[in-house]
């Protein structure tokens, strides 16, 4: 059975800004020793928003992605209910296993549409 999937809170607000800030783990249950960490945000039909494809984090050391502005724009044929979009991490790790380990995670992120928002 798949585990569920990580949803964050509280929702974000259309256009505003919404910083992740991650915690990965190896698996020992450590912080997981990243050599390299990208992101991408998408809908759920797999559609990138805002050309935001595999964009790396400079500071692996305490990462954080930060969506603003037009990563969290919600079109109006989206409706007026909360929004879901995927934030997509791949990255690479060394642990006690090995070297250039791959990982990749899952977050999914609500946006509440925010009426005459420009």
């Amino acid at each position: 059975m798949d585990a569920p999937p990580t949803v964050l809170s509280p929702p974000a607000r259309e256009r505003s800004t919404y910083p992740i800030r991650l915690t990965l783990l190896d698996e020992d249950g450590q912080p997981a020793q990243l050599t390299g960490l990208s992101w991408t945000l998408s809908r759920l039909d797999g559609s990138i928003v805002n050309e935001r494809n595999a964009v790396p984090i400079a500071n692996l050391a305490a990462p954080v992605v930060v969506l603003a502005g037009a990563d969290l724009a919600v079109d109006d044929a989206e409706g007026e209910n909360l929004v879901t979009r995927r934030v997509t991490l791949v990255g690479i790790y060394d642990s006690d296993l090995g070297t250039d380990l791959p990982l990749t995670e899952e977050l999914y992120i609500l946006i509440k549409p925010l009426k005459r928002v420009p």
